[in-house]
């Protein structure tokens, strides 16, 4: 992974589809949350960027029931989290066998580019 600065483009357009599910597919899982709904079952993850380290995603998979109570295929969706939602997955630390050792990461802030 480089530590380069994403283009704005990437920045400002959210993914849709195949885009969307190829971050998820790809890039590093921080963070995952499930919703139960009666007529959805949503799920969010927060991606790091398989590219760009620091650039962190939300990625929502969304399978919602049709008129016959039957689920539909998932839809996918990614949009970049700004900074300050960003710093906040990154400074967790993973578990580790060794207690106090601590591991932490760099965080590509938009406004350094």
């Amino acid at each position: 992974m480089s530590a380069t600065c994403p283009n704005l483009e990437v920045i400002d357009s959210p993914r849709y589809g195949p885009d969307a599910l190829e971050i998820y597919k790809l890039g590093r899982t921080l963070f995952r949350n499930s919703q139960d709904l009666y007529e959805a079952y949503i799920m969010s993850y927060h991606i790091e960027d398989p590219k760009v380290e620091g650039l962190i995603w939300e990625v929502l998979r969304e399978q919602r029931k049709n008129e016959r109570n039957m689920y539909e295929e998932p839809t996918w969706s990614a949009t970049v989290l700004p900074d300050e939602e960003a710093a906040k997955y990154m400074l967790k630390t993973p578990r580790s066998s060794h207690g106090s050792h601590k591991v932490k990461k760099r965080v590509t802030f938009l406004g350094e580019c």
